[in-house]
């Protein structure tokens, strides 16, 4: 569906899109005060550290707090392309029928925006609602280690894959979606500068609908954009420290 049906004729027919983050992701957001009473009442017990990390419970790493990297990337230009999208595409709105064919429905939300937001949101939903079944049957250690794998293998990294069955079928079926969206990306070298900003800015924003989805679904997109804050964080850091000298230290996911 992606790929064949909508591919070339919605996703790659085109033009400029010349927007903030803000304009085109940060809409969805709800306000800052009410975004920090929402991860207080998900996550009662995380624990601020060193003023701009978290610790997310049972989680050893320290990850950067998303409330403070949100505001400056809002203010960032989405490096992207415009094009016609679906504007609801999830799993609900997939049907198949007998053969094994696929159909799109309720297509209430087409317009015009940026052309990767369909596969931003159907993954985003992936966690939200395929993987709410799966509540109890990964650690929140095991699903941080799935979000570095997934952006580690888009930004030529290491990270050990996912060991977890539930995880590991998450894992492909998102690479998956991200392999088709890199054909539509404007620079498929460039993930953290146009992919990645915006799905972390999205995860925030779906935070809002925590009493509809639930607790569980809530928490992992939240953590999907600790994870995410990660890279971005480390990318921005790479950038900053690239120089022409042959000395310069490379930057690399240290995960095991």
């Amino acid at each position: 569906l992606l790929d064949k049906s909508l591919g070339e004729r919605w996703y790659g027919a085109t033009w400029p899109l010349n927007r903030s983050l803000r304009e085109e992701y940060g809409r969805h957001l709800p306000v800052d005060a009410d975004l920090k009473n929402i991860i207080k009442t998900i996550f009662p017990t995380l624990s601020p550290v060193d003023g701009d990390r978290v610790k997310i419970p049972g989680v050893s790493e320290t990850y950067p707090d998303p409330l403070r990297i949100y505001p400056d990337l809002l203010d960032a230009t989405l490096e992207g392309r415009n094009s016609l999208v679906h504007g609801d595409l999830h799993w609900r709105n997939v049907l198949v029928d007998e053969s094994g064919k696929g159909w799109l429905i309720d297509f209430a939300k087409v317009r015009v925006r940026h052309n990767l937001f369909d596969f931003i949101k159907l993954e985003t939903y992936i966690r939200l609602m395929v993987m709410a079944a799966e509540y109890g049957a990964f650690s929140w250690s095991e699903y941080v280690q799935f979000e570095r794998a997934l952006n580690a293998a888009e930004m030529d990294r290491k990270a050990a894959l996912p060991t977890n069955a539930s995880l590991a079928k998450a894992y492909e079926v998102i690479r998956t979606i991200r392999k088709i969206a890199q054909h539509y990306m404007k620079d498929p070298r460039n993930f953290s500068k146009e992919y990645l900003p915006a799905l972390f800015l999205y995860c925030l924003a779906m935070m809002k609908y925590y009493q509809s989805n639930g607790l569980a679904p809530t928490q992992r997109v939240f953590i999907t954009a600790c994870v995410a804050g990660h890279y971005l964080a480390e990318d921005e850091l790479s950038a900053d420290t690239t120089s022409p000298s042959p000395t310069t230290p490379s930057h690399s996911d240290t995960s095991t």
